[in-house]
């Protein structure tokens, strides 16, 4: 079968068809299917969209890794875990998908585990384009996002940061309060260390 018959089985009415189609592409590393691969992440059924993750994995080209990142916020389980799989395969920096990733950060219909797992990422591959979204973060209601956030500024390290770490010394969880000393440290600014030392010798006293 061809390449081009195969894009049409995308857009098959039997979801096993769409299914078999896009496993095939992907075992071809067809990078002429791409933008319909992409459109089969919106698929209607969830394995189909497992499928058309895995051949974007094969492809591996820029603008696919992009638009799998909403997929961490799919409604179906197996959907999140192997778009989540495959972000955990990434090695090195990857600088074109921070800004996916703060938009998902910033969605409102994000669920907490959402949430939480981009915060992760962030901390991997973050840059200053994050630093906005990471800042409010360490304001937010919930302690493990604060947590993440504190965590996800180390990577960054930018002296802009401090300001928002400090606040989070006084935090009343422990682990978010060591979590900003630690990061505030790494930033290294004469403010930074300053602040952990006062920090410090609260804790002595």
């Amino acid at each position: 079968m061809t390449i081009d018959e195969l894009i049409a089985h995308l857009r098959a009415d039997d979801p096993k068809i769409r299914e078999q189609a896009a496993t095939e592409l992907g075992n071809r590393r067809a990078s002429e299917a791409l933008e319909a691969l992409i459109a089969s992440l919106n698929d209607t059924n969830g394995t189909v969209r497992c499928t058309a993750i895995l051949a974007l994995r094969y492809i591996n080209d820029p603008r696919g890794d992009v638009a799998m990142i909403p997929l961490f916020n799919d409604t179906d389980d197996a959907v999140r875990r192997r778009v989540s799989a495959w972000a955990m395969t990434r090695i090195g920096e990857q600088p074109h998908l921070v800004e996916s990733l703060v938009t998902l950060l910033e969605n409102p219909t994000s669920r907490k585990s959402t949430i939480d797992f981009t915060l992760m990422l962030l901390g991997k591959w973050g840059d200053d384009r994050a630093l906005d979204a990471l800042h409010r973060m360490t304001t937010h209601d919930f302690q493990p996002f604060r947590l993440r956030a504190a965590q996800s500024l180390r990577k960054i390290c930018s002296p802009s940061s401090v300001d928002y770490l400090v606040k989070l010394l006084d935090d009343p969880h422990p682990g978010v309060q060591a979590t900003a000393a630690k990061t505030l440290r790494a930033i290294g600014t004469d403010a930074a260390l300053s602040a952990v030392k006062a920090w410090e010798e609260t804790k002595i006293n």
